[in-house]
């Protein structure tokens, strides 16, 4: 029987808010997976910024599988897929919506994003909160 080695919960942080975390990094990886993997193999067809952007997307799924046994050392892929999807937002979609542009590709993806970002935008929330508020 193998046996994992067991993970010292960093100051502050309680189990808890541990696992919620690794809930956000499930979240990621797996609808990344489910979406992302298998298109991979068809990549290189693919128009050159949809390959890379499918690229960059299967990398950061298996770096969300990794967050699962380290949460805190990857929070960095956290921050950057709440932060990529607030900036898309922001340039994005805001303004078509403001000008009245907003197509149904468009609407599509705002709903994608946001939904999509429930979980993870959570669980950095419950990081932040728990670095400053004593469990």
């Amino acid at each position: 029987m193998i046996s994992l080695p067991a993970v010292a919960v960093p100051a502050g942080l309680s189990a808890t808010r541990l696992n919620l975390m690794r809930g956000g990094y499930l979240l990621m990886g797996v609808g990344l997976a489910i979406v992302k993997w298998p298109l991979l193999p068809s990549a290189h067809v693919l128009p050159l910024y949809e390959g890379v952007t499918l690229c960059l997307l299967t990398a950061m799924s298996l770096l969300a599988f990794v967050g699962l046994r380290y949460p805190v050392k990857l929070l960095p892929l956290l921050l950057f897929e709440s932060a990529w999807k607030l900036l898309w937002f922001a340039v994005v979609a805001l303004p078509r919506t403001v000008t009245g542009d907003l197509d149904p590709a468009t609407l599509g993806k705002v709903l994608l994003v946001q939904v999509d970002s429930l979980g993870v935008d959570f669980q950095l929330g419950t990081q932040m909160i728990a670095e400053r508020v004593p469990s």
